[in-house]
């Protein structure tokens, strides 16, 4: 969902000057996210994919319970 939430985001072609906020619904995924090492090898090409997503958004933040990933 990180990956689909990013590239909607990038479709619709909004220039703000703001963050972009997700909310994880997993404490795994938002674990891979935060830590590189935690992530499985099988999908560290998909978090490649996601990586660039994000230096083309500029400013991700997401977000589970109470922790938070910037």
């Amino acid at each position: 969902m990180v990956m689909v939430a990013l590239e909607v985001f990038l479709a619709m072609k909004w220039k703000l000057n703001d963050s972009l906020f997700l909310e994880l619904g997993s404490i795994v995924v938002f674990n891979w996210c935060a830590n590189k090492s935690m992530r499985p090898w099988s999908l560290q090409a998909t978090f490649a994919d996601i990586e660039r997503d994000i230096e083309k958004v500029g400013n991700v933040v997401a977000f589970y319970g109470r922790k938070e990933w910037k």
